[in-house]
């Protein structure tokens, strides 16, 4: 392997770096989600703070951090459909909601809808059902 050499990052990809974290902290702090899952979720997150300090210093790769993001965001839409899922009743998983988190697991896991979109779309669904 070779030895790793920073390139200069641009300001405007660290301020996305940035505002991607926090966005994602806020989501965190906010989904309905199982506890053993939320701690799991702000552990790699604190690790993705402190990559992003190492790759501010150039210390790291941005492409490790930026799939390490990636993975927080989709294991955070993962966990709140399956939260969701989890609180509706068994004898309504033959009903639209529960239905609707189950498409929306498929499209998550085939790419077909961003995590962003997923979390919100949970929300909307657990709304109307309640």
């Amino acid at each position: 392997m070779g030895e790793f050499k920073p390139k200069q990052l641009e300001k405007s990809e660290l301020l996305h770096l940035e505002s991607e974290m926090n966005s994602l902290w806020g989501e965190l702090n906010t989904a309905t989600i199982a506890h053993n899952k939320r701690l799991e979720l702000e552990s790699k997150l604190a690790g993705c703070e402190e990559q992003f300090k190492a790759v501010m210093s150039g210390q790291a790769p941005l492409d490790q951090l930026n799939i390490d993001l990636s993975s927080v965001d989709y294991d955070l839409a993962l966990a709140a459909i399956e939260q969701a899922e989890q609180e509706i009743p068994k004898a309504e998983h033959t009903e639209s909601a529960f239905l609707a988190l189950e498409e929306l697991k498929k499209e998550l896991q085939t790419k077909v809808t961003k995590p962003l979109k997923v979390r919100h779309e949970v929300k909307a669904i657990i709304r109307r059902h309640v």
